[in-house]
């Protein structure tokens, strides 16, 4: 909800991962993450850039993961409200 609503930050990607059992996001390339970026909070990894090596980390491969459009969804309706300075 901070990436979107109070950042500004919308060209991400909400994933749900099987093999890791929780839902990450990936910020796509900017010029600040060449890379990407994934940020987990679930897990205490705070922002890392998406290179190989946090690729093998995450088991991030299109076999693994899905797009949860549900949370999508509901940032962009409910998010706003939600937001804490």
């Amino acid at each position: 909800m901070h990436l979107r609503h109070k950042l500004g930050i919308s060209d991400f990607t909400i994933y749900s991962n099987r093999k890791l059992s929780h839902n990450y996001v990936v910020i796509h390339p900017t010029n600040e993450f060449p890379k990407g970026a994934i940020v987990d909070s679930w897990t205490g990894q705070g922002v890392v850039e998406l290179d190989f090596k946090t690729r093998l980390k995450f088991k991030h491969r299109e076999e693994n993961y899905s797009v949860n459009a549900n949370m999508h969804e509901w940032i962009e309706r409910y998010g706003q409200a939600h937001v804490i300075d």
